[in-house]
């Protein structure tokens, strides 16, 4: 890699590593644990209660904290590269490109470079640099650090990378995956089947005992709970990885700056199916309903000459139609914020100017 003379800097959003709060999390319910397995925790339950509630409020806290970005710089310097506490030498310094997806969702959040050095490493991400569809890339879920567009632009090229990918997927063709929905009841219930399964098991451990009478032996008893420990334990993990891993996909989008086909990745004919351009496209929005209140997103269904529509919404409840838009109960797909960009804009879809 070309060393440039010059020196570079950005500012850049420190991303926090999603497994401290995860770990604040487990490490709270291990103390908890140990401490009911105390004896003589039974004769002071009240105290007991009044800990776990105080621990809870206090390991949310920390949570919080912990998952929240920092705003730092990055450099590049002749010899390094500083991306805020990371500090890699140039001399040996190797670069892949990477497709950037949300860990969650899994929607498209842009693009990343992978820096390594020896064992040192580090992933800067660009949001909303999409890559184009022309070549396969690598996939990562996590980035240290993360830069606009623009930005994102400059560093490569302060790298002496070729920024060929994103720039003509500018002018060119992007791929968007089509993932299942996460909002809806149906994509919560296929996100959370693992944690669901937990509880059902936790359900007919406590049947079994109250049908065996193990509250009579204290054995029975420490055996039965430490049991319960095992299992929730073991779901804490499951529905972990199953939210961190994508879901399978079948359908994508090919969206060129005035065209959009569907391709049917799993067609009989043993090779991708595309049917297109759409016969129509309809706005429509769709409301989430949770625990902390509700969020409208902004939605799209595509009929297309198959037959089928598909109903395709984006990640960002600060999207907004520039007028009143129906109400549709239905939502199959979210993409990304970019990729949503230039379905619209492909769809002929206008837009508020505020989104």
């Amino acid at each position: 890699m070309e060393h440039s003379r010059e020196s570079h800097s950005w500012p850049v959003t420190l991303v926090a590593p999603s497994r401290r709060p995860f770990m604040v999390c487990v490490v709270w319910y291990l103390v908890l644990i140990g401490i009911r397995f105390i004896p003589g925790v039974d004769r002071h339950l009240n105290l007991f209660m009044t800990f776990a509630v105080l621990s809870s409020i206090a390991a949310t806290i920390g949570m919080g904290a912990l998952g929240r970005g920092k705003v730092s710089v990055l450099r590049v310097l002749p010899d390094r590269v500083v991306v805020g506490p990371h500090v890699l030498p140039r001399a040996g310094l190797d670069a892949q490109f990477a497709v950037w997806k949300e860990p969650y969702a899994h929607t498209t959040s842009g693009s990343a470079l992978c820096l390594r050095v020896g064992r040192q490493s580090v992933r800067v991400g660009g949001r909303d640099s999409l890559a184009s569809s022309a070549a396969e890339h690598r996939v990562v879920d996590r980035v240290d650090a993360s830069l606009k567009s623009d930005d994102f632009l400059a560093f490569m090229r302060a790298l002496s990378l070729s920024e060929a990918a994103i720039t003509s997927a500018k002018r060119g063709q992007i791929a968007v995956d089509l993932v299942p929905s996460t909002l809806t009841v149906r994509g919560q219930l296929r996100v959370m089947s693992s944690w669901i399964a937990t509880v059902a098991v936790l359900g007919c451990i406590g049947v079994i005992a109250g049908a065996f009478h193990f509250e009579r032996s204290p054995r029975a008893v420490f055996a039965v709970e430490a049991l319960m420990v095992v299992v929730v334990l073991g779901g804490v993990v499951l529905t972990f990885r199953r939210q961190s891993n994508p879901p399978r996909t079948r359908f994508r989008l090919l969206i060129e700056p005035r065209q959009v086909v569907l391709e049917d990745t799993r067609s009989r004919a043993g090779r991708p199916t595309t049917f297109g351009p759409p016969l129509r496209a309809e706005r429509h929005f769709y409301r989430s309903t949770g625990r902390y209140g509700s969020a409208d997103y902004a939605t799209v269904r595509i009929h297309w000459s198959s037959g089928r529509s598909d109903v395709i919404g984006v990640m960002n409840s600060n999207w907004r139609w520039p007028a009143p838009a129906p109400r549709l109960r239905k939502l199959h797909y979210l993409i990304g914020d970019e990729e949503w960009r230039r379905l619209i804009a492909a769809l002929r879809i206008p837009v508020d100017s505020n989104s």
